[in-house]
């Protein structure tokens, strides 16, 4: 691997930052840091725009014990400070298509924060995505996203998610999403060019796969269908359902000894000029997720794709007030969780978990923001508690640190 030396690195940042001044192109740069108990997290924001081409790029500087919005991928430590790349992707759009290459949060159907797959917590992601009108009203979305390598004694097995949605309308009021994924993961296993085909039925290229070594008899692959259904009840209201299936025995003989495996979201949400209402109820199966190969879990690093876990379900209630001066969210979760992680090893063959959960107790998340629009330093007071799985109550200062945009015309 080469390795570059600092000065030259900054250089090169500098000039891809600085490159649009003068050619027509806009440049936004902001720093909105957040200070809370013995914590910072510092994130410095650009995107440069021109015509159809964004560049989109977030470091962040973090010591981190409070929770942020999303989960943040790192590992590494020097000095109880961390830096972190949570942002960088390149991206090309028009009116019908767009690519985009990088890292990026990725979002998937209808569901305001609870979903069996890319919910509003999951982390950024390594990515290449391409989203496509076809005609009319008809959307097709692809995603290639890189996991990570995980080290086992003989070797670095390789985890790639194949992910595609196709989106079409039935009236006026009615949208439905039809989902296909799967997790391919091998021994030094590069990209796999049946999953990479546009149209071949995930779920048939896997059965038809090689079965790897190791994995006691059990395919390397983890497919996962799902379809999302989008209803426009009146002008303020939409109803909306977000469904995944990772397991079903369709012989007979099967279900005694396999049980069925899914996830659902039910939600409503109320929109109304200055306001919107949101409730959502989710529910994960055991065994959601999990699969009898080797790293074959959908999470990254430990942190869940999804819901917060297999064997869980939950409440969301979200309310958020615009007012002239300011503006009020309120986020209420209370879940409750089984044993299960997305790293609980695969045994569910004559292993039957029953769906509802009878000892465990609610758990309560409060997620309080008070948004302050006429400040010139301080945009944001908020109040979490055990949200994110952080433990405890934090109350979080964001301040706008540096927030300019530059718009030079040819």
């Amino acid at each position: 691997m080469i390795k570059l030396p600092r000065t030259s690195v900054t250089i090169w940042l500098l000039v891809l930052i600085l490159t649009p001044i003068g050619y027509g192109q806009s440049l936004h740069v902001k720093a909105l840091p957040s200070i809370s108990t013995n914590s910072i997290y510092l994130p410095f924001h650009f995107t440069t725009t021109r015509d159809n081409i964004t560049l989109e790029y977030q470091f962040d500087l973090v010591h981190q014990e409070f929770p942020v919005d999303q989960y943040l991928i790192h590992s590494y430590y020097r000095g109880n400070f961390t830096a972190v790349s949570e942002i960088s992707e390149f991206r090309w759009s028009n009116t019908s298509h767009a690519v985009a290459i990088g890292r990026n949060y990725i979002n998937s159907g209808p569901a305001i924060r609870n979903a069996g797959l890319f919910s509003t917590f999951t982390p950024s992601l390594n990515h290449v995505g391409l989203n496509s009108r076809i005609f009319n009203d008809w959307k097709f979305e692809y995603q290639l996203i890189r996991l990570d390598d995980r080290q086992a004694d003989v070797g670095a097995y390789k985890r790639w998610l194949y992910y595609r949605r196709l989106q079409f309308s039935i009236g006026k009021n009615l949208k439905v999403g039809l989902k296909d994924v799967v997790l391919s993961t091998g021994l030094q296993r590069g990209l796999d060019l049946t999953y990479l085909n546009p149209f071949a039925l995930f779920q048939l290229e896997q059965l038809h796969g090689n079965v790897e070594g190791g994995t006691v008899g059990q395919n390397n692959d983890n497919q996962i269908m799902g379809f999302d259904v989008e209803y426009l009840y009146s002008k303020n209201t939409r109803l909306y359902l977000d469904a995944i299936l990772d397991e079903f025995q369709i012989d007979i003989e099967d279900r005694d000894h396999v049980q069925d495996v899914f996830g659902v979201t039910l939600g409503v949400e109320y929109t109304k000029s200055n306001q919107q209402t949101f409730f959502e109820y989710w529910f994960g199966s055991p065994w959601l997720y999990t699969n009898g190969g080797m790293y074959t879990n959908v999470e990254v690093n430990n942190i869940p794709l999804g819901y917060l876990s297999p064997n869980a379900y939950g409440l969301s209630l979200g309310r958020m007030q615009d007012y002239a001066k300011y503006k009020v969210d309120v986020l209420i979760n209370v879940h409750k969780q089984g044993e299960q992680t997305v790293n609980t090893p695969w045994d569910s063959v004559d292993n039957r978990i029953p769906l509802l959960l009878s000892n465990e107790n609610w758990q309560p998340e409060l997620d309080l923001r008070l948004g302050l629009k006429n400040r010139t330093l301080l945009k944001e007071i908020r109040v979490t508690y055990n949200l994110l799985n952080s433990e405890g109550l934090f109350l979080i200062l964001k301040f706008s640190a540096f927030d300019k945009q530059w718009t030079d015309k040819p």
